[in-house]
Formats: structure tokens, sequence, C-alpha cells
């Protein structure tokens, strides 16, 4: 077996030799599309990231350090791109905090934060 790490803008590229078959591939790339996410009280928030690689990561939600049941969605683009949302109902202050999103493949992992702020209540018309 022959690994060999590649730097390439942010991931790391190795090849593996397996009986005769080379794969090559990449750990997966996430980032956020906002760092910083504010929602009212009783309102829905979504947190949303994107995520490059050479195949489907499997993807973990944290919230303050603790991992979440719910693993969100994950849906391919056109690009290669993946786009990695969670959605929060009805947002309560207990909502608040920092979530880390990990996305992992057989190369390795990466992973990425989002702040959500939940303030004020909701105007409800």
């Amino acid at each position: 077996m022959e690994l060999r790490p590649i730097k390439y803008t942010k991931e790391y590229f190795a090849s593996i030799f397996f009986f005769g078959i080379t794969v090559e591939g990449g750990v997966p790339d996430i980032n956020p599309l906002n760092e910083y996410k504010e929602t009212k009280k009783d309102s829905n928030a979504t947190l949303q990231l994107f995520v490059m690689g050479t195949e489907e990561p499997d993807i973990t939600w944290y919230k303050d350090g603790k991992q979440l049941k719910n693993s969100g969605s994950l849906k391919l683009h056109a690009n290669g791109t993946y786009s990695v949302e969670l959605e929060i109902t009805s947002a309560q202050y207990s909502d608040r905090g920092l979530y880390t999103c990990t996305a992992q493949n057989q190369f390795g992992e990466s992973s990425a934060n989002v702040t959500l702020a939940v303030k004020g209540k909701s105007l409800n018309f």
C-alpha cells in the first residue's frame, strides 16, 4: 500500500494502491454559507454548508460539542458540490449556540462551525 499526500488548497489527496487498483480522493472541504445565523424566537432557521469532495461524505452535527440525533439533509449538485442543511423549527432560546458540522470519508474528516443566535419574538400576523 502506498500513500502519497499532496496538498491542494485545503484538501489533502491520497493515492491508495490496492490489488492493482489505484483509488484517488481527498478529505472533504466544508464551508458554511454563513458563520453566524440570527433568527427570531419561534421562527425557523436553516443552517447551510457546502461540502466538496470526491465521494459522498458522512455528515454529523453537533451543538455545543454534543452530537445531535438529526443529521440534516444532504443534496448533490451538478457541479459535484454537496449542500448540507440542518433545519431548526420554531427556534427557542435553548437552540442558541455553536453548531458544528463534520464531513467524513475514507480519507479523513473536516468540520465547520455556525453560531446560531435566537433573539426577540417573532411577529405573528
